[in-house]
């Protein structure tokens, strides 16, 4: 909803945990967690980033576009008889 824009750890407390009590590292963890599942390299993430001063940061991916088309649009894959590009 925010692109470009780093969330502190005290707005992602807010709004992820809403009026639950804790600690602000308990985003850290979280944020290790998420990066070592869709990063490459979660050592050197390049979508969810830290904003130093800030907080952190989400960019996602960005995918070409898709010829909707030739899609099957129930299951995500080609439609039969499609070749890919």
């Amino acid at each position: 909803m925010h692109p470009g824009r780093a969330f502190t750890r005290e707005e992602l407390l807010k709004h992820v945990w809403h009026d639950a009590v804790g600690h602000e590292r308990i985003v850290d963890v979280y944020v290790f967690w998420l990066r070592s599942k869709i990063e490459r390299d979660p050592a050197g993430p390049i979508h969810l980033v830290t904003v130093r001063g800030s907080g952190y940061l989400f960019d996602p991916p960005r995918t070409p576009a898709v010829d909707l088309a030739s899609h099957d649009l129930t299951t995500g894959r080609l439609a039969p008889g499609t070749a890919q590009r």
